[in-house]
């Protein structure tokens, strides 16, 4: 049912290709009914003829809060589910930080957050967010601890060797809005900006959802305010997770490096510093890298080569330092 102000008398009747029309409208309010495809032509129904039997209903507007279950569905996910066995996230930056896992399957996978967090790997909210003492950032509650889960969200395989990540993201022309899940013991909110960010934060006890927009230009901004749209996928990071062997009796030769990745449009180049580096040279060549290094007599030398992954998010792949040792030593990269 709707209610609809008109300011003179009018009739409408008939139809369109999806709704069919019996209005008859006073001067001031009216009555309007609206039923859905339930005429003979399926179409709907638009008209200021009374129709009984209508009840009120309760409609909560308020999206149902985060309980602390993750379940996420990765773009172009079914590509992965015979390389991914794992996925683990860790809660806080602590080297012993608790850490959630599930197991990857059908192009997905569900992480289940501890209900709480021990205050060991929280941190206070002020230090968080306001450690400087801004006075345009204001804090509900400054005794408010806060843990955040870390944003990579790790791929393991069936050997539990880590060679990739996801996050959940959307990409636009002009900003990334990157989502992140944050543990509150208390409820408390955020709001104001300093010189480098917006605060829109309403924490509730326990976890929510937060989002990081970050603009080409301009302040950046963190809020607790939906955003649509976001996707789980493969980030930069998804290039590392070397597997070989290289054991060399004599300087000079070719070695294979055998590349796990969740990312099939990578590239591999020489990186320099100072040397020229012309002693050696890397190739891709199918799923491996191809490294060749020319005889030399004596000294030890220290060549770079990076990975380059084809990912428009800004995450950092790879940079593998290759120590080579005097002439007889057995060599290690």
């Amino acid at each position: 049912m709707h209610f609809c102000g008109w300011e003179t008398l009018v009739t409408i009747i008939g139809s369109n290709e999806e709704i069919n029309f019996n209005l008859s409208l006073k001067k001031g309010w009216n009555k309007l009914y609206f039923t859905w495809g339930y005429d003979s032509n399926r179409k709907d129904i638009l008209t200021t003829e009374a129709v009984s039997g209508l009840k009120w209903y309760f409609f909560d507007t308020e999206a149902p809060a985060f309980d602390g279950t993750i379940t996420a569905m990765v773009e172009n996910g079914n590509d992965y589910n015979s390389l991914i066995s794992t996925v683990k996230a860790s809660i806080g930056s602590e080297f012993d930080a608790p850490v959630v896992s599930g197991n990857y399957a059908d192009g997905g996978f569900t992480l289940t957050l501890p209900n709480t967090v021990s205050n060991r790997f929280c941190r206070n909210i002020e230090d968080e967010y306001n450690y400087d003492g801004n006075v345009n950032v204001h804090i509900s509650n400054k005794n408010a601890n806060i843990a955040v889960v870390n944003d990579y969200f790790y791929c393991y395989d069936k050997d539990d060797e880590n060679f990739g990540a996801f996050v959940y993201y959307k990409e636009e022309s002009n900003r990334i809005t990157g989502a992140f899940f944050i543990y509150a013991d208390r409820d408390v909110t955020v709001t104001g900006s300093d010189d480098y960010c917006n605060y829109n934060m309403s924490l509730k006890n326990g976890w929510n959802i937060a989002y990081h927009i970050a603009p080409e230009s301009g302040k950046e901004e963190l809020t607790t305010e939906e955003v649509g749209g976001l996707k789980w996928g493969v980030t930069g990071y998804s290039i590392p997770g070397f597997d070989y062997e290289l054991d060399f009796d004599v300087i000079g030769g070719t070695r294979e490096l055998e590349v796990k990745t969740l990312v099939s449009d990578w590239t591999v180049e020489k990186y320099s510093s100072g040397d020229p580096s012309d002693w050696f040279s890397v190739a891709r060549n199918g799923n491996k890298i191809v490294v060749t290094v020319d005889p030399f007599e004596n000294g030890n030398r220290t060549g770079h080569f990076i990975v380059n992954a084809n990912v428009k998010l800004p995450f950092l792949v790879l940079d593998v330092p290759l120590p080579i040792y005097n002439i007889n030593q057995r060599q290690l990269w």
